[in-house]
């Protein structure tokens, strides 16, 4: 079975920009690169199952906010 890539860029950049950070704070937080961050934001790279459970977990957010819909692309 084929891995599913999901693109939640702008997901992501809302909470961040909600959360009053910069990206260096957020990808600090989530014990990522800035740059890999900056990647997911702009969405060049898909968001791995780790960093979704991380984000959940930093953030204390309910990952449903991220599941697939128009603003998800799954590819």
């Amino acid at each position: 079975m084929a891995e599913r890539k999901v693109m939640v860029g702008q997901r992501v950049r809302r909470l961040r920009r909600e959360r009053g950070l910069t990206q260096a704070q957020m990808a600090e937080r989530l014990g990522v690169s800035t740059s890999y961050l900056n990647l997911i934001e702009r969405n060049q790279r898909p968001v791995t199952v780790q960093f979704l459970l991380k984000l959940g977990q930093v953030f204390d957010i309910d990952l449903q906010r991220f599941a697939a819909d128009d603003e998800a692309r799954v590819f």
